[in-house]
């Protein structure tokens, strides 16, 4: 949410610094540069992702774990509040702004009856002018002018306007707000006001754009009669804006100060010039690189997106309940998890997907039969992740040609970390008291597909009365120089994580 909000603001900072440079550009480019800052409201550019490979991303690492207790996966224990709260929030924020949108729409209903029933007839004045093609509704008591409906559209104008000697100056205004689709271009910016009631920056968007469609048909009138400037003075001084305009419509008539703003901008000459294409160019230059940098960093998350999957079997012995699980983190595989869910539906398993605040995908998987767990486990054969799981001697051990030293560092509650090297040449086993566990670990390098790379075995135990009670058998493979964690404990809803950590770095020497 909070990027959705950055990318959008930075985007609608370069619009507001492009129309700076503008001024003096013809009004309509000038709406369509703000409909372009309105428009970027509705594209979730947090969202937006550049194509990513499929395949794993092993430079992140690969995690596995199996226990008989549930201690190892209360890492999982994340607080989802926030998102929600989020969510929430969205939600309600919408369903404001169309209670908002709704009354704003009844508002226009109320006026449109009231002005329907002052109507006294089309206009004969203007029947015989070829060049209206929609028909003139004459209003009673009324003195402004309008534009109704959209496929269909009708002047309104006031019965007292039609007595100016400059009617014909409201009619081709009005006539020049139905070729230029103005209507449309009114009732889009009116919902996306509503919709983004809370936001001061579209309602600043919205403001510009009544003033400059109005500014853009002037222009455009004034193009096609040379006396419009003059026909304007005489109707804007003597008239002003009534409280009774529809609220879809683009009035004649708006605020007085405007009014007299609109005179005076007939006399400037508005052109494109070369200063107004290199600003647009740098202003959707730097719109185009604040994107791709969302894009880029959307597409980083995805392609290191980190899903963590738990198998649980849980049996019955008598009255005694067994639970075995095992675990894995890793990324990528999006063919093998469709299949695993595809497979769930099948199976007599509970499936659990959820998503924690770090953007992680929580799979659980229970099963009350072992067979049924190893089933779903084979949808991994053929891939690390599978080799891992397995804990199978598919990948062979090797010597590296060089000494290789692995980084460990273990620490409790993430705090005094334990740091110490190890040799993962001598495939042996290095203890590491850290009270009340007693860590064992096991760092070898492994082939696999033709790649060297560090397996790290270990064993968490506690000791209880003199005896071992293991806890958990994580295991961990990286690339050289990729850092690997281990986590096993449980994170409050505050974030603070309480149990035992793991990480490992390998590096040749």
């Amino acid at each position: 949410m909070l990027e959705y909000l950055l990318i959008n603001s930075l985007i609608s900072l370069l619009v507001i610094l492009a129309l700076s440079f503008l001024h003096n550009a013809p009004a309509r480019f000038r709406l369509r540069v703000i409909l372009i800052g309105i428009s970027s409201w509705l594209v979730p550019w947090h969202l937006v992702s550049l194509p990513v490979d499929a395949s794993f991303a092993n430079g992140q690492g690969i995690v596995v774990w199996e226990s008989f207790v549930s201690v190892s996966s209360a890492v999982a224990q994340t607080d989802q509040s926030l998102g929600w709260e989020f969510h929430w929030v969205v939600i309600a924020s919408l369903a404001v702004g169309c209670v908002l949108l709704l009354r704003h729409f009844g508002r226009h209903q109320i006026v449109m009856k009231q002005l329907s029933s002052r109507v006294k007839g089309k206009s004969e004045e203007f029947a015989d002018n070829d060049l209206l093609s929609v028909p003139v509704l004459v209003v009673a008591d009324y003195s402004n002018a309008f534009v109704r409906g959209y496929f269909k559209p009708e002047i309104w104008i006031g019965e007292s306007l039609l007595k100016q000697p400059a009617s014909q100056a409201i009619v081709l205004h009005e006539l020049t707000h139905i070729k230029q689709k103005d209507n449309f271009i009114q009732l889009y910016t009116v919902m996306v006001r509503y919709l983004f009631w809370w936001n001061p920056v579209i309602y600043w968007f919205y403001r510009q754009t009544c003033e400059l469609i109005e500014l853009s048909c002037d222009e455009s009138c004034q193009h096609k009669d040379e006396n419009y400037q003059h026909h304007l003075a005489q109707l804007l001084v003597v008239h002003h804006a009534q409280r009774e305009a529809p609220k879809f419509a683009t009035p004649f008539f708006l605020r007085k100060k405007f009014n007299l703003y609109r005179i005076q901008q007939l006399n400037e000459e508005f052109r494109m010039t070369l200063k107004h294409i290199l600003a647009m160019a740098i202003s959707a230059i730097l719109s185009i690189s604040v994107i791709t940098v969302s894009a880029q960093d959307t597409t980083a998350q995805i392609s290191s997106k980190v899903t963590r999957l738990i198998f649980n079997t849980i049996t019955k012995t008598g009255e005694s309940e067994n639970r075995r699980e095992i675990g894995t983190e890793f990324s990528g595989a999006e063919e093998q998890l469709e299949e695993l869910f595809a497979l769930a539906k099948e199976l007599p398993v509970t499936l659990d997907v959820s998503e924690d605040r770090f953007n992680k995908t929580l799979v659980t998987i229970t099963s009350q039969e072992q067979a049924v767990t190893e089933r779903m486990l084979a949808v991994f054969d053929g891939t690390e992740i599978g080799l891992m799981l397995r804990k199978q001697p598919d990948f062979r051990t090797n010597s590296a040609s060089v000494p290789l030293k692995v980084k460990i560092s273990v620490s409790i509650d993430k705090k005094s970390p334990t740091d110490l090297s190890a040799d993962a040449n001598t495939n042996e086993w290095t203890v590491i008291e850290k009270a009340p566990y007693q860590v064992q670990v096991k760092p070898q390098i492994v082939v696999i597909e033709g790649e060297e790379r560090v397996l790290l075995d270990t064993v968490v135990a506690t000791q209880k009365d003199g005896k071992e009670n293991i806890i958990a058998t994580p295991r961990m493979i990286v690339d050289f120089g990729k850092a690997g964690m281990i986590e096993i404990g449980e994170e409050s809803a505050e974030g603070v994580f309480s149990g035992i950590s793991m990480s490992m770095v390998a590096s040749k020497n």
